[in-house]
């Protein structure tokens, strides 16, 4: 508690939108010391001339404050409204227009004895570094020097994930979003420039992606690696062969790269399997961006090494094209072009993770059921059954349903 018995409150809030008030005051009182507005993208609070403002938004699409079993929520300092104002925001990236989301078919996998599932890849290196970061994002990190730390694990699994693990997730995403393109109630023009935009990144990142339309097949490795991996794509009967000259010839490009949205990029359930058992399932990289720096429990339950790789393929496609590597110079392992590409989606994921400004705080179990309760598309009353074992009744971000 504050001096004079004062806390911060949420006064008036937009949740999807991002817009907040928010005022120092006693409980219960609207005799505020003083009152700021945030709002996206820098969420940098401003002054506000009277808390009367605050109270006129809540006629319009925000919702009165902030409630939990009918009782404002206080924070300690206005820092952590705006992380969690913040994150709320960008959890509520997850739901498209109010609808459940489509969950991606999981592609088809190689067939015979050869299959190799991703978590062989995980060598021993790999799997000490991930027990490192494990031990970092489930006891968390309150200082500069603990999230440097977890930056620089990071950049070690990505470039050690990037000539193996990182082309398998890559494969199982393209089968999925070949098998896209056969769908008849889909722009099938739009998602062939995204699919084209999805190999652009992959070669850039080092990978060979050919498509045998004979045989149809998929073949995805890295540059340097002899042995690839192949998928059968049978939707490929479905699909013209001039298909493959678009998607895999450069010839064609403009000097302008072309970007790729994430939320095109199917999550494959195999690089989740585990981790569903703690988590609901997701669709795209897009939705995982959402929920991984809206969500701080979301990083501690996943269970293995392999299904981190969508969290660090994350990183890579958040990369700008424009400082991407030159197609013909593809990065090498221990190269500094590789080490240069790692450090900086490493860099991108560490800040972009949830701060522990918000441990302990009730807003985090909002946050949490929040984000699970947008993910799983189910009505806004159905948000306590999101709630984890601890959390018997996790406050609602959603009061009344005012959006």
């Amino acid at each position: 508690m504050s001096p004079d018995n004062q806390n911060w409150y949420i006064d008036a809030w937009a949740v999807m939108d991002g817009y907040a008030f928010a005022s120092l005051r006693p409980y219960g009182s609207i005799d505020a010391s003083v009152t700021f507005f945030v709002a996206p993208p820098y969420f940098e609070p401003e002054p506000v001339a009277s808390l009367a403002t605050a109270l006129a938004a809540t006629r319009g699409h925000f919702q009165e404050g902030f409630w939990h079993r009918r009782e404002e929520v206080p924070f300690d300092s206005l820092a952590q409204v705006v992380e969690t104002v913040r994150r709320a925001y960008r959890g509520g990236g997850v739901d498209l227009n109010g609808a459940p989301l489509k969950m991606v078919p999981a592609p088809r996998a190689p067939e015979g004895p050869a299959t190799i599932h991703p978590a062989s890849l995980v060598d021993e290196n790999m799997h000490s570094t991930w027990l490192d970061l494990r031990g970092v994002f489930l006891n968390g990190f309150t200082s500069l020097t603990g999230r440097e730390h977890f930056r620089q694990l990071l950049a070690e699994l990505i470039e050690r994930a990037i000539p193996t693990l990182v082309p398998k997730f890559v494969g199982y995403s393209i089968c999925g979003m070949l098998a896209e393109l056969t769908h008849h109630d889909v722009d099938r023009s739009v998602r062939a420039r995204e699919l084209s935009a999805w190999i652009d990144r992959a070669r850039a990142l080092g990978m060979r992606v050919e498509i045998h339309f004979p045989r149809r097949l998929l073949i995805v490795h890295s540059s340097e690696e002899e042995l690839g991996f192949q998928w059968n794509v049978p939707e490929l009967a479905d699909l013209p062969p001039s298909f493959a000259e678009i998607t895999v010839n450069i010839e064609y490009r403009t000097t302008q790269p072309i970007e790729v949205s994430p939320y095109v990029i199917p999550i494959p359930h195999l690089f989740q399997a585990e981790t569903r058992r703690k988590y609901a399932a997701i669709p795209t990289l897009g939705h995982l961006l959402a929920v991984a720096t809206a969500d701080r429990r979301y990083l501690p339950s996943i269970q293995s090494m392999h299904e981190l790789i969508p969290l660090l393929v994350l990183g890579l496609a958040r990369i700008p094209s424009a400082i991407l590597p030159f197609y013909g110079f593809p990065p090498r392992h221990g190269s500094p072009e590789l080490r240069a590409l790692s450090d900086r989606a490493a860099a991108w994921l560490a800040d972009a993770m949830p701060s522990e400004m918000l441990r302990g705080h009730i807003a985090e179990a909002a946050l949490h059921a929040f984000v699970t309760n947008l993910l799983r598309g189910e009505d806004e009353e159905e948000v306590l059954l999101a709630a984890t074992e601890d959390d018997s009744e996790p406050p609602q971000l959603l009061n009344g349903g005012e959006l």
